[in-house]
């Protein structure tokens, strides 16, 4: 969950030749962004685009920076501000509720046009208290994940549907292990932190205590773990520095997202010991690309592995307790919990993945096969919703619900 950030901006809208009338979607979000809703809204509109639904873009910009890093659907952007109507009859938003709403404040007359549904990401089993009100103003809820559609369903009377959403990982870059300075005779376990999420809910913290255990029982691995820039935090620099400083590769740099996939190739597995997932887009990637993962048996993770196909972390729920902003007062009022990996168990999955490479291939294999399988329901069905969605609007708001 990324810090709410009150000045996003709009980027100007690009007119099409389709008309209202035809069905189509129009796409509102983080459409060029490094974050995980950018990464979750250009595979939101791969998946449309392969099965032929027009699509138009209305980016929303961020001022830190991240914006402009991926422009394949840029030629899909509309460009002209004065249009008093979006070009589609659906539109979906691909950022939460409170970001959504400055976009509705500034360009309601869209909104009024068209058949709208939001894709929100929230990682704990109660959405916050300030997105209510916002929610009741679509005429559908889209949620990647069981996870999610709970959290929602809890407190809002709107329409929830399951959208499940899957990573597009068909262009990776082909690096090398040098690439990214992995020694090729070690077992290369990959982990990622984006660092506007904090320390608390992706865990990092966890993953280099579960890794520091592995190499105490033998485990010949190096961590190479990705973050989204250079990071403050006295406590995540004290455990990279306690680790042996050839045992653990931090890249900070920002890396294109096909570049991102590439790294994750020239690893061996991928680790997850989040508290909380809203969806886990790396762990799909990884799996797509056929490497085994580790990830904590909790959240919207569980919707596309089990212990079949991965190394499930055992965990007890436990109360959340954390600086970052999304996670306290006033944006969490209440009281809720979270998962507690259990370090030694994934420093036991860590150990043995290392050891055995018959049981890597397996894993990997068998996790890539469950991907795919989900990818291609998704491809399927997602489209399919939104069309039916749509049509039931036509044909009255009863059959919606």
């Amino acid at each position: 969950m990324r810090p709410i950030d009150s000045s996003l901006s709009l980027t100007d809208l690009t007119a099409t030749n389709t008309t209202p009338a035809e069905f189509g979607v129009n796409v509102i979000g983080f459409t060029t962004a490094s974050l995980g809703l950018g990464v979750a809204a250009r595979a939101t509109i791969a998946n449309l685009l392969a099965a032929r639904v027009p699509v138009a873009i209305a980016e929303v910009s961020l001022p830190d920076g991240r914006s402009g890093a991926d422009n394949t659907y840029a030629y899909l952007q509309i460009t002209d501000a004065n249009r008093e109507r979006l070009p589609h009859p659906l539109t979906l938003v691909a950022v939460n509720p409170d970001e959504a709403a400055a976009v509705w404040r500034q360009y309601a007359r869209w909104f009024a046009q068209t058949y709208n549904c939001i894709m929100p990401f929230w990682e704990l089993p109660v959405i916050p208290d300030q997105w209510v009100p916002h929610l009741a103003g679509y005429d559908a809820v889209l949620a990647a994940t069981e996870h999610i559609a709970g959290a929602v369903k809890n407190v809002v009377s709107t329409a929830v549907r399951r959208f499940p959403l899957c990573a597009n990982v068909t262009d990776v870059a082909d690096l090398r292990r040098s690439d990214f300075g992995i020694p090729g005779d070690r077992f290369a376990l990959a982990a990622t932190w984006d660092t506007n999420s904090g320390l608390g809910r992706k865990n990092s913290l966890g993953v280099l205590r579960a890794f520091s255990a592995a190499l105490e029982l033998g485990s010949d691995s190096v961590l190479v773990l990705k973050t989204n820039g250079e990071t403050p935090d006295p406590r995540f620099n004290r455990a990279i520095r306690d680790l042996p400083p050839d045992r653990v590769i931090v890249i900070s740099d920002l890396l294109p997202y096909r570049d991102l996939l590439g790294m994750y190739a020239a690893c061996d597995a991928f680790i997850s010991l989040h508290r909380a997932e809203g969806l886990g887009l790396g762990l799909q990637e990884a799996m797509l690309l056929g490497r085994p993962v580790i990830a904590t048996g909790w959240s919207g993770n569980m919707d596309f592995m089990d212990e079949s196909c991965a190394l499930i972390v055992s965990f007890t729920l436990t109360p959340v307790v954390d600086v970052h902003p999304a996670y306290t007062a006033p944006h969490l009022t209440q009281r809720q919990l979270w998962a507690e990996p259990d370090i030694l168990d994934a420093a036991r999955h860590i150990h043995r993945l290392s050891r055995d490479a018959r049981l890597c291939e397996r894993l990997g294999l068998r996790g890539q096969q469950r991907m795919i399988a989900y990818r291609d329901r998704w491809q399927t069905d997602g489209p399919l919703l939104l069309s039916e969605l749509y049509r039931a609007h036509l044909d009255g708001p009863a059959r919606v619900a």
